[in-house]
């Protein structure tokens, strides 16, 4: 197991670009046995091609100033895409270990960018490519912490994130920012997350669709009928609370169902 292991590492090394290690390294995981996976997993040096792959990714945001970017969003536009690039095809459980490597440097550059001029990192163009890796990773260990991080930078563009539901994509970016906006209220989920339920939903009739709309109603009520009497913390710990309750009921009424009818499109 480690010789085999061993040789997929020393494979995905020769490569001498990071981003191609990290494609091979990857292939070469999805198609290895299970207990050769697990010795990449708990590998330095595999994590070390992960980290590198990481660092390459989000490069254009590791020097951004503010104010003398060439492109006001292009930099963090560039590194969305670069992630997109990588985990496309991606083992979820690597795609978390690269995208949790590469978020310091992004929130650091968000920092950086409130601190100097304001305003949204990621536009139209990064948060498209961030709501392909969030749906690619859903519910995979580690998922969530990245897409609170994500919303934690903000951003909720309409021709990205609506676009983006509607064709099926995961829910947990909406969710997040619903749970950490200080606008959050009753009218957030009506008005930016159920129309493309809705439309999603009247596009594909199957079962699958049917439960992934009905829990979205669910959770629809949960806003409408309390979120305009509460604070948005208070909101945001009935969202967690209403998850946690509805667990179950998620895998196989919510992520499960929006997950097996992602896979075959």
């Amino acid at each position: 197991m480690k010789k085999k292991a061993r040789r997929i590492i020393d494979a995905a090394s020769t490569t001498g670009n990071p981003d191609e290690a990290f494609i091979q390294l990857n292939q070469a995981y999805n198609s290895a046995a299970p207990d050769v996976q697990q010795v990449l997993a708990r590998s330095e040096d595999a994590g070390e091609i992960v980290k590198n792959a990481a660092t390459w990714a989000a490069r254009p945001l590791a020097d951004y100033d503010p104010e003398t970017a060439v492109s006001d969003q292009g930099d963090a536009a560039t590194t969305m895409m670069n992630l997109e690039k990588l985990t496309e095809g991606a083992n979820p459980s690597l795609a978390v270990d690269l995208v949790t490597a590469a978020m310091p440097t992004i929130k650091a550059a968000n920092s950086r960018r409130q601190e100097e001029i304001g305003g949204q990192l990621i536009g139209l163009n990064g948060q498209a490519d961030m709501m392909k890796v969030i749906n690619r990773i859903s519910g995979t260990p580690g998922a969530d912490a990245i897409v609170e991080g994500f919303a934690e930078l903000g951003g909720y563009h309409p021709n990205s994130i609506p676009p983006a539901i509607a064709d099926g994509s995961s829910l947990d970016y909406p969710i997040a920012v619903a749970a950490q906006s200080s606008s959050a209220s009753s009218t957030f989920v009506t008005q930016n997350i159920t129309p493309g339920v809705k439309q999603y939903a009247t596009g594909t009739v199957n079962r699958d669709v049917v439960a992934y709309a009905t829990h979205m109603q669910e959770l629809q009520w949960l806003i409408k009928n309390h979120g305009a009497a509460m604070t948005p913390e208070q909101l945001a710990q009935a969202i967690k609370d209403y998850k946690t309750q509805k667990g179950h009921r998620m895998d196989s009424n919510g992520e499960a169902p929006r997950r097996q009818h992602c896979s075959q499109r």
